[in-house]
């Protein structure tokens, strides 16, 4: 489990952090450069499916998503690690062509991978 150097865990809990505050915030465009490009088409998935109606949800909120590190897992491979977060005050899009809500709080877990020495949010799958 822990075979990195704490430098490495901080990296990647920096990165995750980084690029949940953009997700979460609907700033995909920001979080397209924290992600691997299989994680990519993923992010694309996910902009292209908002709506005005999820958007409008977003900006009656007063408050933005908030992230916050639960956990970091550096895997025995010292390439991969998993972040385990907190997202409070998140919008939920689970159904197609219905309208998102907001969550007060969700628990995610981001895999992600280090690539020529900078970690990446990477993914099989939506997030």
């Amino acid at each position: 489990m822990l075979s990195c150097s704490d430098k490495d865990a901080n990296t990647a809990e920096e990165r995750a952090l980084t690029f949940a505050q953009n997700y979460f915030n609907l700033r995909y465009k920001q979080s397209l450069t924290l992600c691997t490009e299989n994680a990519k088409k993923w992010i694309v998935f996910r902009a292209t499916n908002i709506t005005q109606e999820d958007v409008d949800v977003i900006n009656a909120q007063t408050d933005t998503a908030e992230c916050e590190i639960d956990d970091v897992e550096l895997n025995d491979d010292e390439t991969t690690a998993d972040v385990k977060m907190t997202i409070k005050n998140v919008l939920v899009c689970d159904s197609i062509g219905k309208r998102g809500s907001i969550k007060e709080k969700i628990k995610k877990t981001l895999r992600m991978k280090k690539v020529s020495g900078n970690w990446y949010v990477d993914t099989e799958c939506p997030i």
